[in-house]
């Protein structure tokens, strides 16, 4: 039995539901589901956890180990474009993923990314790598995170999620891909978020391309800089 799973039978037994009542309350069908994932045969996902917080007064933070949240990425893909979580089977393809010459100097290699995404969870940092493809064919590479993300950042960002990698390979570049992207990347860190009030992103100031992106889709420039890179946010209150 998995440590959630522990903790969520004990909300169950200490209000005396049975298993099929407490699966009526979360909205499932079948009393299976619960005993699976009390058992750690199935996972939770994240918004039945916010709606057994919502139910029975808990606090989500005591529940979400920060490494693992389950989002459905194909529920924000597009007809031209499609989120992937990145594994065994496109681990290599990701990494061979460039841009531009003239982009290099503002984009780390996706093998640093990944590297770093390793070290990050080392951390106790939530981290969630992935790989953008069109027509079945990876495209991008996109990083999410909250809490560590090194020690060029302090304060309230760290408790507001991050997107601190985001790349489209060369011969996909100028074709509104990024830009489409980052909308919906916007909306999968919108499904996750329970108290952030925003979400940033940094880039170094002479990247006018990536700022315009950025601000095309709803961020602001700060006068904050994680390191030499200007932060700029985007408000979730909205």
């Amino acid at each position: 039995m998995s440590k959630l799973g522990d903790k969520i039978k004990e909300i169950r037994t200490s209000n005396n539901l049975t298993l099929q009542e407490f699966a009526d309350s979360l909205g499932y069908t079948s009393s299976s589901t619960i005993n699976k994932i009390e058992k750690g045969v199935n996972d939770i996902a994240f918004s039945q956890l916010v709606k057994l917080c919502q139910l029975y007064t808990l606090d989500i933070n005591e529940f979400v180990d920060n490494t693992i949240i389950n989002v459905d990425l194909l529920k924000y893909s597009l007809p031209n474009l499609e989120f992937r979580e990145i594994n065994k089977d496109n681990f290599y393809d990701v990494c061979m993923l460039d841009v531009n010459s003239e982009d290099k100097e503002f984009v780390a290699s996706n093998e640093m990314s990944l590297a770093e995404a390793y070290l990050f969870k080392t951390m106790g940092a939530y981290v969630l790598p992935i790989a953008i493809y069109r027509n079945r064919v990876p495209i991008g590479f996109i990083m999410i995170t909250k809490g560590y993300v090194g020690d060029k950042i302090k304060g309230d960002y760290l408790n507001n999620y991050c997107i601190l990698r985001m790349m489209i390979e060369a011969k996909h570049q100028n074709k509104g891909l990024g830009k489409l992207a980052l909308k919906q990347l916007i909306e999968i860190i919108k499904s996750i978020s329970i108290n952030e009030s925003f979400i940033w992103i940094s880039t170094e100031e002479k990247n006018v391309k990536a700022i315009h992106v950025y601000e095309d889709n709803g961020f602001k420039k700060t006068n904050d800089y994680c390191g030499e890179e200007i932060i700029l946010k985007y408000d979730l209150s909205k």
